[in-house]
């Protein structure tokens, strides 16, 4: 059997799950004060999927006659619990600032909310408080970022004491009890005025900076092409017109200052590696250079949910600082989530303390393709002046392609830069090539740069996909050098495990994240498990390979170890491009089910009601299927 949503196969009921909870949880908020309506979870599913939906159906039945929002003895659990969370609060609070424990607070609020285990995880951590708080913390570390170590053991004892009171207390392990932990914790909270406060500092600390701090590797040290993202600057930004473009875009966001509502609107767009974001990172930089005010300059996270970017676009649309905001894959964007933003951009204009340059990003012109078309209709909704001006006086401008003097300096910087990166012998020659050879945009032109300071000529040097495909096979080849280290590695294991790594680098690209290389494992060996066997009839274990991962891909930031996707993104495409011809199959095993739509789940809520007035008891799985519930296929 098989469970879908949104034409998406699955092969686990989680897609179930979810849809019936907020299901359930928007219609629970009508029958009982004080529940949140942003739903109630986690909700623990026991056994099978048959034996989940009775737990579920029973527990709609118990709230929904209930004469109070608990049983006695789960209320009185809770009345317990809150005590101790008061008590806990009060201790803390002799020893520091009552506002100092607001960070950890609500960082434990979000880190409950989103990743405490359910009863399944809960037994495969042995029902044990420290693994339990162990896996949680780490399933968190994206919440936790920019918190004190201080801070961060203060969460940590608010998760072990959650899961302390759930193991104690069984009898309140269930839907609405789990919540009104939640709920109590958020009452807490809100007597000392942090909730808005430290979901301001979410919505900013969310974005990605447009300056990293981290720096290129050192010379000599592994090289990745994480360091060719724009932010890390590591080839000179060259071309007369590049230049130009770059100073017109920081003398309009500096001017912006004085224009209404002190914001704007600017649109860039050009195809993958043409150096629209190196443009923008150009452009923060003569920003943060500038003394007369302290910019600061971000980008909104291309993965962002809708859901975050309309919950989060008031706080970005009411910067304290000179901020410049960037917006890149429109295209690819949620219509919805670009007019949240916007409307809060314009509905917010008179209490804008500081400027806010908004700067879009596109690969295709937006006169060839609807997006201009949906930012003209927006502007007609409304009465706010706002709106038509950002419209009305936006400026688009296309990257432009590279001179010929310009494309030779680069190319020649490009080249200096990379062997210095990476500490090529003197008595390897440089490539060059003659003028007309080499290719017009610059990613393409900086990566031939990188094969030619290594001494690797590509034949077509003017194709780009040539040049991508020479590219990658010089990281397969990086790849094999490290494997083969390890002595007794067959030649048809070490050409299976490049295939494999690619598969898995592909699969992160197009969003699945791996946070362990287990999950890695556990990924390859349920759908590409290891079929090279040697002359010995051998074969290669998933696991030891995963376990090679860390080495052959460093970890970049200070998130801990996942494995990276394919960068640049130009040369993504190329890879998954070739993959998709030979494993059509990738997108579907990569990526993770789909939401279920508005309409999807008021239909499993219909579903809902009509069997709770059911003997759920006597419904098996083959009726379940016949009387046609949404998210069941055979």
């Amino acid at each position: 059997m098989k469970f879908h949503a949104s034409g998406n196969p699955v092969n686990d009921p989680e897609i179930i799950k979810k849809a019936l909870l907020v299901a359930l949880g928007a219609a629970a908020q009508s029958f009982f004060e004080g529940l949140p309506s942003q739903g109630l979870t986690p909700l623990p599913i026991y056994g099978p999927l048959a034996a989940g939906l009775i737990t579920l159906v029973r527990t709609y039945r118990e709230l929904t006659a209930a004469a109070a929002p608990l049983p006695a003895q789960a209320r009185d659990a809770l009345q317990k619990q809150k005590e101790a969370w008061e008590a806990f609060l009060r201790s803390e609070g002799e020893k520091r600032p009552r506002e100092a424990l607001v960070p950890a607070i609500t960082t434990a609020l979000a880190v409950l909310d989103q990743h405490a285990l359910d009863a399944e995880e809960l037994t495969q951590q042995g029902l044990k408080v420290d693994r339990a708080t162990r896996e949680t913390m780490k399933a968190a570390r994206e919440d936790l970022q920019g918190l004190s170590s201080a801070e961060e053991a203060w969460v940590r004892r608010l998760v072990a004491q959650y899961y302390t009171f759930l193991l104690q207390e069984p009898q309140v392990w269930t839907l609405a009890a789990t919540q009104v932990m939640l709920d109590q914790l958020k009452e807490i909270l809100s007597k000392i005025d942090g909730l808005q406060a430290r979901e301001a500092y979410q919505a900013w600390r969310a974005l990605g900076s447009v300056l990293p701090r981290t720096e290129p590797g050192r010379p000599g040290t592994p090289f990745s092409f994480h360091e060719l993202k724009a932010g890390y600057r590591l080839v000179p930004y060259v071309g007369a017109a590049f230049e130009k473009l770059r100073d017109e875009l920081t003398a309009w966001a500096r001017g912006l200052a004085a224009r209404p509502g002190k914001t704007g609107l600017y649109w860039l767009y050009g195809p993958g590696g043409a150096g629209k974001t190196r443009l923008v990172v150009e452009v923060a930089a003569a920003l943060k250079a500038w003394e007369e005010e302290e910019w600061l300059a971000f980008a909104l996270p291309q993965g962002m949910s809708r859901e975050r970017i309309e919950r989060w676009a008031k706080h970005w649309a009411q910067p304290r600082q000179p901020t410049l905001l960037l917006v890149d894959y429109l295209e690819s964007r949620s219509r919805e989530a670009i007019e949240a933003l916007l409307n809060e951009v314009v509905q917010q204009d008179y209490q804008r303390e500081a400027p806010l340059a908004l700067v879009f990003l596109s690969r295709p012109d937006p006169s060839q393709s609807g997006q201009y078309q949906a930012l003209r209709e927006w502007r007609t909704r409304g009465l706010n002046p706002l709106a038509g001006d950002l419209v009305d006086k936006l400026p688009m401008a296309p990257i432009p392609e590279l001179a010929l003097d310009d494309r030779r300096e680069l190319f020649q910087k490009a080249v200096a830069a990379f062997r210095g990166r990476l500490a090529v012998r003197e008595d390897i020659q440089p490539i060059d090539y003659d003028d007309q050879d080499l290719p017009q945009r610059p990613l393409p032109l900086i990566l031939l740069a990188f094969l030619a300071a290594q001494g690797h000529r590509v034949a077509r040097s003017r194709d780009e996909h040539n040049i991508y495909k020479e590219t990658w096979d010089w990281e397969r080849r990086k790849w094999a050098d490290i494997l083969v280290r390890y002595s007794g590695i067959p030649d048809e294991w070490v050409r299976e495990m490049q295939d494999r790594i690619e598969l898995a680098l592909a699969a992160a690209t197009l969003g699945r994240r791996f946070t362990s290389p287990d999950q890695v494992a556990a990924w390859w060996g349920e759908h590409f498990p290891p079929r090279a066997i040697s002359v010995r009839g051998e074969t290669w274990a998933s696991e030891w390979l995963a376990q090679r991962l860390p080495a052959l891909f460093p970890a970049a930031d200070r998130d801990g170890w996942h494995l990276p996707p394919i960068e640049p993104d130009p040369l993504a495409d190329w890879v998954l491009a070739r993959r998709a011809g030979g494993q059509p199959s990738l997108i579907a095993r990569a990526t993770l089910p789909a939401c279920p739509t508005k309409e999807e789940l008021l239909n499993a809520w219909a579903w809902m009601q009509d069997l709770a007035e059911t003997d759920v008891e006597a419904i098996e799985i083959e009726t379940l299927i016949h009387i046609g519930y949404p998210f069941v296929k055979q």
